[in-house]
């Protein structure tokens, strides 16, 4: 009886280890995936800022390039009268 109660008493601390073991593990990887998420959603924002600026230089552009348009075309019927 004395030998039952030993081993169920070490399988029970086994199994606290192994649980214990399992926290610590849980633990980590939550970490890992909050460090991960917070990592992407710093390049997320970094990159619409980045798309922002880009799109008004290309409306920028694209404004100076209807300019350029305008000016040839009146160049363009300039030369031909």
């Amino acid at each position: 009886m004395e030998s039952l109660q030993s081993e169920h008493e070490q399988q029970l601390s086994s199994f606290a280890e192994t649980l214990q073991s399992m926290r610590i593990e849980h633990a980590k990887g939550s970490k890992l995936w909050a460090e991960a998420a917070a990592t992407l959603q710093g390049q997320y924002e970094r990159s619409q800022t980045e798309n922002m600026a880009l799109s008004q230089q290309v409306q920028s552009l694209s404004g100076q390039v209807n300019d350029l348009a305008q000016r040839v075309e009146g160049l363009s019927r300039a030369l031909r009268k």
